[in-house]
């Protein structure tokens, strides 16, 4: 039984990492639609809620054909949302556009947009081939809030590529709004509130920009600019953009919303890449704004799979519910202060919505965490429970383990590539891909895991999890100047990590359950991270993904190795 034990707790341990990697992953996932009716609809049929029956509805209809730019099938989603409009009684305002290829060139050469574009590629790219011009429609639906200077946006395309019917990208988008705008018929609006149907997105944001230049009197007003996007047909409606200084935005955006699903990396990664969506032309107007999209299933993304057949149900629910929830909130809120002077620090935990940390705090307790490791260290080797050059030793070998499985990783993606593709061949898309990460992701993470957990020869358990916890430390130093919006990723694992060593050590006991609820807690905050990198990125970032997954599971296999050590003592 003395055997057995020591064996089943590392079980158990494994059990709860594999769980926190299940709920964090599950955080980034809608959920459930429930029970759905998929029929055709009349708008004096729906509920007083938000009608999921009548947006699928909506949606079967306006994504039925491909709707490029100057097309019948845009045509036809134009006049369904003013037939829509015209049925609650509001009045669709429009500006039309006949735009020749040059004025496209200039447009787009004005923005920095499609520099290396000519009237041949805009041709066949926008699918109006011969046409003497590109014929745009931006429509858009003001609601007139008495005594208010404030103006809240809400925008979505109706345009889609010519390969596809866009039911997704972004038809989901205007089937949500439209049922925001029922929803705030009869309402008491603190602000005005507009609903902005642009068109024109797929071929350079072209209606986003011609209407920030016409309509100053409108955009100089926005208090708030909402996008919706997508980039996929599955996976959670993800806030993944913001203008500077969000931190009040995203505390508004927690209390908007019952089940928000955000994290403030992906907004600082998405500020420092070269993609750009309709909320780019309003962010060079100096307003705010956040931007929405599923990313999941991105194989579909600008092609005839993006249709009414392959779309996840759930996530489309997560669109109404989340576009119903936000109209409301912003048009009704009573306070709706978003100048905060900084960013936050966020990211959602199970079973709660957004943990939101001001990064001027973040960045202290970050500094924080570094300082006490390192406090912690000198009084160990100080009282001579470590030794330096051991300890040191130990950080270099969790240094070399996690770059040497990343390199395997790397290795492995390239060769499966090589292998089953071939030259000219593509993982991306594959019906293999998600299964073959996850058995490398397992294979690798528990690898490290037991390998971390083997004391080497010569160095304690104790210098071995000490000298594991100076990653975590290092990161926690170096992230608040490099990378301030992932402080998160090495405070949970250094605090964690510090407070169980503190704690067994000072004990003398394995403390399996708290490094069990541990382990969970730092998988169900690092695992989502890992799996947006493989979704927004592909199966060729899988090295990426698997590297910081490993990053909690090495560490926690070094505190287990001393906890287990612990334990011996305790029995001897």
């Amino acid at each position: 039984m003395k055997t057995l034990w020591p064996r089943l707790g590392t079980l158990l341990l494994c059990i709860a990492i594999l769980l926190g990697a299940w709920l964090g992953y599950l955080r980034f996932m809608p959920s459930k639609a429930g029970h759905i009716v998929e029929a055709p609809k009349a708008l004096q049929d729906a509920e007083a809620g938000p009608d999921f029956t009548l947006m699928l509805s909506d949606l079967k209809q306006m994504s039925a054909r491909v709707h490029n730019v100057g097309s019948p099938g845009i045509q036809m989603v134009q006049d369904y949302i003013r037939d829509r409009a015209a049925e609650l009684g509001y009045e669709t305002r429009e500006d039309r556009y006949s735009l020749s290829m040059e004025d496209v060139l200039d447009l787009r050469r004005a923005w920095g947009r499609g520099m290396d574009a000519t009237p041949a590629s805009i041709r066949e790219d926008s699918g109006i081939g011969d046409a003497p011009a590109m014929d745009l429609v931006n429509l858009y639906v003001h609601l007139d809030a008495p005594d208010t200077e404030e103006t809240i946006f809400l925008v979505a395309h109706t345009d889609s590529v010519k390969e596809g019917p866009g039911a997704f990208d972004d038809t989901v988008s205007v089937a949500a709004m439209l049922e925001g705008l029922r929803l705030l018929k009869g309402q008491t609006l603190r602000r005005d509130v507009v609903f902005l149907f642009t068109d024109g997105e797929e071929q350079g944001l072209l209606g986003a920009f011609l209407f920030v230049e016409e309509h100053p009197e409108l955009v100089d007003k926005a208090r708030l600019v909402l996008n919706l996007e997508a980039r996929g047909n599955s996976g959670a409606l993800l806030m993944f953009e913001t203008s500077d200084k969000n931190l009040a935005m995203v505390r508004h955006l927690n209390r908007a919303l019952q089940r928000p699903v955000s994290t403030s990396i992906a907004t600082a990664v998405y500020r420092s890449m070269q993609n750009d969506t309709d909320l780019t032309a309003f962010f060079r107007k100096g307003r705010a704004g956040m931007n929405f999209a599923c990313i999941d299933n991105p194989v579909v993304y600008h092609t005839a799979q993006d249709n009414y057949e392959t779309f996840s149900r759930d996530t489309a629910r997560q669109y109404l519910d989340d576009v119903t929830a936000l109209a409301r909130y912003f048009a009704t809120a009573p306070d709706l202060e978003l100048d905060s002077g900084e960013d936050g620090v966020f990211f959602p935990l199970p079973f709660a919505k957004l943990a939101v940390v001001p990064e001027g705090i973040a960045k202290a307790v970050s500094w924080g965490i570094a300082l006490l490791t390192l406090v912690f260290l000198f009084v160990s080797i100080r009282k001579k429970r470590a030794r330096l050059s051991y300890v040191m030793a130990s950080f270099a070998g969790i240094l070399f383990d996690l770059a040497l499985a990343t390199a395997l990783v790397y290795g492995l993606q390239e060769g499966i590539h090589a292998l089953f593709f071939g030259r000219g061949g593509s993982m991306w898309g594959s019906r293999w891909s998600t299964p073959v990460f996850l058995a490398m992701a397992l294979v690798f993470c528990f690898g490290g895991f037991f390998l971390a957990r083997v004391a080497r020869k010569g160095r304690t358990p104790f210098e071995k999890a000490l000298g594991a916890l100076l990653l975590p430390a290092i990161i926690c130093l170096a992230l608040p100047f490099v990378f301030p919006g992932g402080i998160y990723l090495g405070g949970v694992v250094g605090a964690g990590g510090l407070v169980y060593l503190a704690a067994a050590s000072w004990s003398g006991r394995r403390l399996l359950v708290p490094l069990m609820l541990l382990g969970a807690l730092m998988m169900a905050v690092i695992a989502p991270i890992g799996y947006l990198l493989y979704t927004a990125l592909g199966f060729y970032a899988s090295y990426l993904a698997i590297g910081l997954l490993m990053l909690p599971v090495l560490t926690l296999g070094a505190l287990d190795c001393y906890g287990a050590k612990l334990r011996e003592q305790a029995e001897a």
